[in-house]
């Protein structure tokens, strides 16, 4: 009479998105909010007693007991059937990664440098947050103040000389595919990969940045801050001209290098820099792709013993690590040929070094911005004594020239030791660096929605266990614990959605703009 079987069981010629939903939804158990069905008394009996004692008032004294059955209501079941698919969708946009089933990757040999990439981004955070209740750490270590302030340890949130480490890694990654076709004499793919990244290049880079400062212009809105806009539109308004002006590479000068996108995200003031360090890069191994190995390293030497000459610190740091990239290629292939198979007495002393040669680098890397002071911390003064005249009008932090050295030496270390490979080749590194663009934008619109209010909720409930330094370090572990499972969310949603988006949406523009031109 009635069929058993449900909408769910017959999804055959379902579409295959609205068959996942289904699939993945159907063995949930879910609250019975409302009726999908309703109770319909059939005409037949369960007996509640013997064949050969029933009689015929039996129905009547409640000995047989009526058995029922559901009518499904088509109504309510389309309903129930949307509500399931949309929550699904909603729960597929914001799922957390970790909680993704994915096969495990292959990773690249270039690894490393996502890595690194976001175990700096992650430094750049803990720069940004000591700011809220912390900015006696931004001090060069004095005699009697905190462990926090100790050379080598504060490198854990010296944000500037990371924003160096950044731009030398992206020299290295972006040069990576078209040094290795160069290598290869391989001519006509390098012009081929070198249009395909100066044309998606910006969108990469921009798209992000549009809809997180929108995301922060919105929410300023609706908070009422300071310098909020009166209304919707004019708050919009502003945006477009913001985004308008930050977008343009050629409004660069020495202090915040395009002001623009600061008004909404203090970070973003790195990404024009970025987009001028790639075209750079991008035109110089335009210049050098046919010449010899040792002409192409003495071109480039050249470039940065210049660009060094004359302060231009973030060219310095890109074409260092096209420089690099360019040196890998040509050890990987040395080092590949005489075999890879070393003693343990080897490996031990060839990790031992690595320590030994990162610790000075991390120790410079550490140095206190110039406006916060040195300290009592040896060395930082001298250094600050020695920076080259061309580098002492930088006015910005991150052009500081010793991290700028420092930060070049470290990728060369990072790239000839194993041992320190494999750290940045480590699950959590790896995370980070999935993660690092949207970790590295995205963190100071979080601390300021909700990071201020943890740590002022956090401390006045430390105030009740009284003074000492116990209770300030238990507050910013409960802190950290509080807020990190929030930032890594909200990173990775940003990252699927606008990093990957932007990703998907220069390849798709890219398709379609050079398939017009190859059809015409």
């Amino acid at each position: 009479m009635f069929s058993e079987k449900t909408p769910h069981e017959s999804n055959g010629m379902l579409p295959s998105w609205k068959r996942y939903i289904l699939q993945t939804t159907q063995s949930w158990r879910w609250p019975n909010y409302f009726p999908t069905s309703r109770q319909v008394n059939g005409p037949d009996y369960v007996a509640l007693l013997p064949e050969s004692s029933r009689t015929s008032s039996d129905v009547e004294l409640g000995y047989l007991k009526p058995t029922s059955r559901r009518i499904r209501n088509p109504t309510l079941d389309k309903i129930h059937t949307a509500l399931l698919t949309i929550f699904g969708l909603l729960w597929a946009a914001i799922r957390p990664n970790i909680l993704t089933k994915k096969e495990k990757r292959e990773l690249h040999q270039s690894a490393w440098l996502d890595g690194i990439r976001g175990v700096a981004a992650f430094f750049v955070f803990f720069s940004h947050a000591a700011e809220i209740r912390w900015n006696d750490l931004r001090h060069g270590w004095k005699h009697g103040g905190y462990f926090l302030q100790w050379p080598i340890i504060r490198v854990f949130y010296e944000g500037s000389s990371m924003v160096s480490v950044f731009f030398v890694v992206s020299g290295f990654a972006i040069s990576y595919k078209a040094l290795k076709l160069a290598k290869a004499q391989e001519h006509g793919k390098i012009f081929d990969t070198l249009v395909s990244s100066t044309f998606r290049r910006g969108i990469r880079l921009y798209l992000p940045c549009a809809a997180i400062t929108l995301l922060r212009a919105i929410t300023n809105y609706i908070r009422g801050t300071k310098g909020a806009a009166p209304t919707f539109w004019i708050m919009l308004w502003r945006w477009v001209k913001v985004v308008v002006s930050g977008v343009n590479p050629l409004r660069l000068d020495k202090w915040y290098f395009n002001g623009s996108f600061r008004q909404l995200e203090r970070v973003m003031w790195t990404i024009p820099v970025e987009f001028r360090g790639s075209m750079v890069v991008f035109l110089c191994i335009l210049v050098v792709a046919k010449a010899r190995h040792a002409q192409r390293m003495a071109a480039i030497a050249a470039l940065i013993a210049w660009s060094c000459c004359v302060g231009e610190w973030d060219i310095v740091l890109f074409v260092s690590g096209t420089f690099l990239c360019e040196l890998h290629h040509r050890t990987s292939s040395n080092s590949g040929s005489n075999g890879g198979d070393t003693s343990f007495l080897w490996r031990f002393l060839s990790a031992s070094a690595s320590i030994l040669l990162l610790l000075p680098l991390l120790y410079v890397l550490s140095q206190p911005e110039s406006y916060w002071g040195n300290g009592d911390t040896p060395i930082s003064g001298w250094l600050d004594a020695h920076t080259p005249a061309a580098w002492v009008e930088n006015k910005m932090e991150a052009g500081n020239f010793w991290h700028c050295i420092a930060a070049v030496i470290l990728i060369f270390l990072v790239d000839h030791s194993p041992v320190l490979q494999r750290f940045f080749m480590s699950p959590i590194p790896q995370y980070l660096g999935e993660i690092s663009f949207s970790l590295y934008l995205l963190h100071p619109w979080l601390i300021d929605l909700v990071g201020r209010k943890i740590v002022f909720f956090m401390f006045r409930r430390m105030k009740e266990l009284g003074p000492g330094i116990g209770p300030e370090y238990l507050g910013a572990i409960l802190c950290l614990i509080l807020f990190l499972p929030l930032l890594f969310w909200v990173s990775d949603i940003s990252t699927r959605w606008f990093d990957r988006g932007g990703v998907r949406l220069a390849r798709w523009a890219e398709d379609r703009f050079y398939s017009v031109n190859a059809r015409s």
